[in-house]
């Protein structure tokens, strides 16, 4: 294949185009670039053409006959012709595809294996939250070209008609930002690896910013912006019971982190508020063949990866995209989405799901201005009241569609005995919950929190002796024994981010350090009391070990246990402080140094002050205390003093 522009020179290939076709007639820019480089040069180019030779194409054209009329329009004397300029650099941006992803190291060789390397995301939240079966009660409705070619004409004709109030400060901006972003295939920077990380910057790039930016400045939207980033953190929480001391129980959220590659966002006019759109996750190269079985029980793991992006982040839109071939959903919210919510058991109930498949080279109403279409549709006529109301519905979706307790439990414990496969030689025990604290079948949940450290259970020191045989506790008296658990899986679940290897291992390393330095922190002081007296107070640690602890249907704990002594009271007083700043220097002296400690980690018990959280001690003899730690003990201190004088006036 060849073509006629490279061989022309600069004032000869100015002739080829008729700009009359990029700059008025709407039909020619919606039939597409192919036709259009047909009608103008000796160019052999299909839809089926390899990806390397529509560049070479696309590259000859931009250089020879596009940016030299861009350069004569842009930086004429007159005001229409700056206005032709930014008309013609707009619409190219939408007709012509952006393919510097087939310069990317190894793009080539993938291409030519015609299958993909990539899979649905194996740590997906999705397999861990989602029902599975919901797959089954989806309906598929594809997006026809007509529809998008409807809203194309639509906001070709407004992009027109904003040119013609925008004044000249906001043209020249315009010319300036189209000639520093480079929207178009020349001068790209040369790629170095070829992954998704990089595919993904690459596409905010190169196909989302110049979509937004054309969104932002040449369509009507009451001054509200639509802004793309990568990775914005969305939360998708989940209903569990817990227990009360009353017996009772009530639901409280666990909060799980989704990361999607890219999202889009829209900020309304004279508003702090961002309202998620669109989000894009992005997977490795040729896709194209998984994306095509839609319906299909092979899409099923993709899709629910997609489904789970749009319910734990309240997005509107979702996009599966290898950089070439783009997969965009939606939820349809109709009459048929009312039903299902209304009774999602109900024989036939179905979730209406809209969806666009369109790879990059496509000619006719192209990628980018597919994906404007949708963007165009939910935010054209965007209220807040509108936006709540479709939330509201995907809130309700969500927990029709999340698992019960009792299978996210299960899918848990697989996935704890998958990523974490020593935890298969761990001692297992199982636990039934009781109402009476003092019932030897009794344990609660003292500790979870966001589970950046050991998961705190207290245990009846009947069951504890009973279960993990520690002869060396006493039942004579009624207070329950603490296990701290380090539990690197609930961390790394509740923090998560999908396919995040690397993740996993340093949430491991971390809470086995978190161990280590608290069962050495207990050796150092039981070795320097037996020295110099009991001068450290030390609550009693009575085993150390590995533990993987299922309380049945609610809550399993796999990693390293200390069962200690477990103790309630909170200092108050002046005296309380200054022993804690006495036991801080004793530490220091015995090798053990706290670098910073928390109002939560300092106990009163039988009248003595206890330091309990030694996870992140350094260990070493030095001269002096950290000052830092010293400096918060002391306002605690004098803060405590204040407030006695003030009760006491």
């Amino acid at each position: 294949m060849g073509s006629s522009i490279s061989k022309a020179n600069h004032e000869e290939a100015i002739s080829y185009i008729q700009l009359s076709d990029l700059l008025n007639d709407d039909e020619t820019v919606i039939q597409g670039y192919i036709e259009l480089l047909r009608k103008h040069f000796t160019v052999d180019l299909s839809t089926s053409t390899s990806p390397f030779q529509v560049q070479d194409a696309l590259i000859d054209f931009e250089k020879h006959v596009l940016i030299p009329n861009v350069t004569r329009l842009c930086f004429g004397s007159l005001n229409n012709q700056k206005l032709a300029g930014v008309l013609l650099i707009a619409r190219t941006v939408l007709l012509f595809p952006s393919l510097g992803l087939v310069s990317f190291p190894g793009f080539k060789y993938l291409w030519k294996k015609k299958h993909t390397t990539s899979v649905p995301t194996r740590n997906s939240v999705a397999r861990a939250s989602l029902n599975q079966n919901i797959y089954n009660k989806v309906i598929f409705r594809k997006l026809e070209d007509d529809y998008f070619e409807k809203r194309f004409r639509l906001i070709l004709d407004e992009i027109r008609k904003k040119l013609g109030s925008l004044d000249d400060d906001v043209i020249e901006k315009m010319i300036l930002k189209f000639g520093n972003d480079s929207f178009i295939n020349l001068d790209e920077a040369v790629f170095v690896t070829f992954n998704e990380a990089e595919t993904a910057k690459w596409i905010l790039a190169k196909v989302l910013k110049p979509i937004v930016f054309l969104s932002n400045y040449l369509l009507d939207r009451d001054g509200g912006e639509l802004i793309s980033t990568l990775q914005k953190a969305e939360y998708l929480k989940m209903e569990k019971f817990k227990n009360l001391p009353s017996g009772d129980f009530r639901l409280c959220e666990e909060t799980f982190h989704t990361y999607p590659d890219i999202t889009i966002v829209f900020k309304p006019h004279d508003s702090n508020l961002f309202y998620n759109i669109a989000n894009f996750e992005v997977k490795l190269f040729n896709c194209i063949n998984e994306f095509l079985q839609v319906g299909a029980v092979k899409f099923k793991p993709w899709f629910l990866q997609v489904f789970s992006q749009i319910i734990s982040g309240n997005f509107l839109i979702s996009c599966l995209t290898d950089g070439y071939s783009f997969i965009l959903m939606k939820i349809d919210f109709n009459k048929q989405l009312e039903d299902f919510l209304s009774h999602p058991d109900k024989p036939g109930a179905k979730i209406p799901i809209s969806f666009k498949l369109v790879n990059i080279t496509k000619s006719g109403v192209t990628a980018k201005a597919s994906i404007l279409g949708m963007l165009d549709d939910e935010v054209r006529n965007f209220s807040e009241l509108d936006y709540k109301r479709k939330i509201s519905k995907i809130q309700r979706l969500k927990e029709i569609c999340l698992k019960s307790n009792v299978e996210f439990v299960h899918t848990l414990i697989n996935w704890v005995n998958h990523h974490f496969r020593e935890s298969k030689n761990y001692p297992s025990y199982e636990i039934d919950y009781a109402p009476d604290i003092f019932d030897e079948n009794h344990i609660s949940l003292f500790q979870n929190g966001p589970g950046e450290g050991p998961q705190i259970l207290l245990v009846s020191k009947a069951l504890c002796k009973r279960l993990l045989n520690v002869k060396s506790i006493k039942i004579n008296d009624q207070e329950p024994v603490a296990i701290s658990i380090y539990d690197p899986t609930r961390y790394q679940i509740q923090n998560y981010t999908e396919g995040d290897a690397l993740g996993l291992k340093e949430a491991r390393n971390l809470f086995m350090d978190m161990y280590k330095n608290q069962v050495k922190a207990y050796g150092i002081i039981k070795k320097f009391n037996t020295l110099n007296g009991l001068k450290i107070n030390a609550l009693a640690h009575f085993k150390t070990g590995n533990i993987k602890l299922k309380i049945k249907d609610f809550s399993y704990y796999a990693g390293k246990f200390i069962i200690h002594e477990h103790a309630t009271g909170r200092p108050s007083t002046k005296q309380h402080y200054e022993q804690a700043i006495e036991q801080v220097n004793l530490l220091n002296e015995a090798g053990i140094q706290l670098d910073y400690i928390d109002e939560k980690d300092i106990v009163l018990a039988k009248g003595k002050i206890y330091l309990t959280n030694f996870n992140n001690a350094t260990f070493g003899k030095v001269n002096e205390c950290d000052p830092g730690c010293l400096s918060m003990l002391e306002s605690l201190r004098d803060n405590a003093s204040k407030s006695k004088r003030s009760k006491h006036k």
